[in-house]
């Protein structure tokens, strides 16, 4: 049982990677079954593969299960956090650029960065590298989570600020759409950016109210991972877990 985080070569685009890639490929074509973290995922490492009219694998996302938060209505900002631990521009740093030169004129919203930045911001607030546990507690600060990244199979920090109750804006790249919902945003350049903060309090209001009702997810990634061991150990594969392996 493999599963899957990559293509490598397309997310780090460093020329070592392809070895890794390379790899990847390798392993899937030894293994029982292949666990893709997207289908954004799954279609790019077919594309750059020998894998042909491949039958044994499965698509699960990083699920979320959302906590209870208190929104405060009467703040006089919009609170957005953006987190990358690299500095690799493929992070969506020009856009995180852009977005520093918007807060001269939307003075309403407030921007904070978590992690490593090749840039020296002048309007969003850096707040540095800190530890992941502490992380995992920022993100019910905030109203919204923004992600620029490009070629992201499955954000960790997305699906974290989701289980935090954030309104998430994501870049339309990799696999974030597969990750949210349609009370979230999706943008595609600088002018869906523009508009996007410009109209940014009625979206967050549509969010909170929408939010209410929408079904939550009911399974967690956890639970997909077991459903899906018993069905093969059902099935009389011959399954050892202590095969299970993950690239990075």
């Amino acid at each position: 049982l493999y599963r899957v985080d990559g293509p490598i070569s397309i997310y780090r685009r460093k020329p070592q990677d392809y070895i890794i890639d390379k790899f990847i490929n390798e392993t899937i074509l030894l293994s029982t079954h292949v666990i893709y973290q997207s289908n954004w995922s799954y279609n790019y490492v077919k594309k750059l593969s020998s894998i042909d009219n491949e039958d044994n694998f499965s698509i699960i996302n990083n699920s979320y299960l959302q906590s209870k938060k208190e929104f405060n209505h009467e703040k006089s900002k919009i609170r957005i956090l953006i987190s990358s631990w690299s500095k690799n521009w493929i992070k969506g740093f020009e856009i995180y650029q852009y977005i520093d030169f918007l807060l001269e004129e939307f003075k309403e919203i407030e921007i904070d960065f978590i992690g490593q930045s090749p840039i020296n911001f002048r309007n969003i607030n850096n707040l540095g590298v800190i530890e992941h546990y502490k992380l995992i507690k920022c993100y019910a600060k905030y109203d919204i989570y923004l992600t620029a990244s490009l070629f992201d199979p499955c954000s960790n920090s997305l699906a974290e600020a989701k289980s935090n109750n954030c309104m998430i804006i994501a870049r339309d790249n990799g696999g974030h759409k597969e990750l949210i919902n349609n009370l979230d945003i999706v943008f595609k350049n600088h002018k869906d950016l523009y508009y996007i903060f410009k109209n940014l309090s009625k979206h967050l209001e549509l969010f909170l109210q929408g939010n209410k009702i929408i079904k939550k997810e009911s399974k967690t990634s956890f639970e997909s991972y077991l459903e899906l061991i018993n069905k093969l150990e059902s099935s009389n594969f011959n399954l050892y877990l202590n095969n299970f392996l993950i690239s990075f």
